[in-house]
């Protein structure tokens, strides 16, 4: 493992219980699956959280901002030699971001400002026991597992990093992509900044580079870019082998400004804020650009038939 990473975990490890400490975030991203759900496998140096309470943006925001200054009080009780930068949204008296900075190591703790809520209740999780033993104990509310790759799954086909693909892939070779984390993804898709059309037929990058300055040195177990590569096509091959008739109608109905909620396992992701957002900008869409998008959409999902 490279050196520098190992003391980014170990720094974040060290301020998880002070995190904890604001019932409003629950863990999520790399951290949580590799420290709290998987024994290890690859280290992970950010802290990405999700405000899981459902208001208004503006409250949301202020809430968000109030907590993440308060981790910044405790830290520097606890911690004097960390320095903490919160990162305001430009024009804002808000933020969502804090940078830790301590003996050249650097970490950063961010919050979503769009992706709030969640679709499953977040749970209580131990770290894992590798994790503990080189580390130490920690405790965090994360993620349920089905919004935790719901979100990694579309991670994976929109930055294509070689940390997202590894975790699919582990996902992939050990309990594989359920029906409730196929549903949960459909979630995180249409919330998605991106059209759900380019997330299912993704133009594949160059992710070499990446993989020799961003990943080598994280992992536990010798991972192959050539491995990496395949987990890419294995993973949309099984995203639509899950994908039926009525989820393609949904999909399809939430394009139109029409969705069918009723055909859908999780009706009450209606209400998400980054679902309403999007459903915002599509009516907001010129009407001739947006047909487009559906005959786009509709084209990919029946191309997915023959994946």
């Amino acid at each position: 493992m490279s050196p520098i990473f190992f003391e980014q975990v170990k720094l974040l490890v060290s301020i998880l219980p002070l995190i904890g400490k604001e019932s409003c975030f629950a863990l999520k991203g790399g951290t949580a699956i590799n420290l709290f759900v998987r024994d290890l496998p690859r280290l992970s140096v950010d802290i990405d959280l999700t405000y899981t309470p459902v208001h208004d943006r503006e409250k949301s925001l202020q809430e968000i901002t109030a907590a993440l200054l308060r981790i910044k009080q405790y830290i520097e009780e606890i911690f004097p030699d960390i320095e903490v930068i919160t990162n305001r949204l430009q024009g804002a008296e808000t933020s969502t971001r804090l940078i830790l900075k301590r003996s050249g190591i650097q970490i950063k703790i961010e919050v979503s400002p769009v992706l709030r809520g969640c679709v499953h209740k977040p749970a209580l999780r131990s770290i894992s026991p590798e994790a503990e033993s080189v580390f130490g104990t920690a405790e965090m509310v994360c993620l349920a597992m089905e919004d935790l790759y719901g979100g990694k799954i579309c991670a994976a086909l929109d930055r294509q990093h070689p940390r997202d693909l590894f975790d699919v892939h582990l996902l992939l070779e050990n309990e594989g992509i359920t029906v409730a984390m196929k549903n949960t993804f459909m979630v995180y898709l249409l919330s998605h900044p991106r059209p759900a059309a380019e997330l299912l037929e993704p133009r594949w990058k160059d992710i070499g580079a990446l993989y020799q300055q961003e990943f080598a040195g994280m992992t536990t177990m010798p991972m192959s870019l050539e491995k990496l590569l395949e987990t890419r096509h294995l993973l949309l091959e099984k995203l639509f082998s899950l994908l039926d008739a009525k989820d393609r109608e949904f999909l399809l109905s939430f394009k139109r400004l029409a969705p069918k909620w009723e055909l859908f396992a999780y009706p009450k992701a209606a209400q998400l804020p980054a679902i309403r957002w999007k459903m915002h900008n599509l009516q907001k869409m010129h009407p001739q650009k947006r047909a487009k998008a559906v005959v786009k959409l509709e084209k990919v999902l029946q191309k997915g038939n023959v994946l």
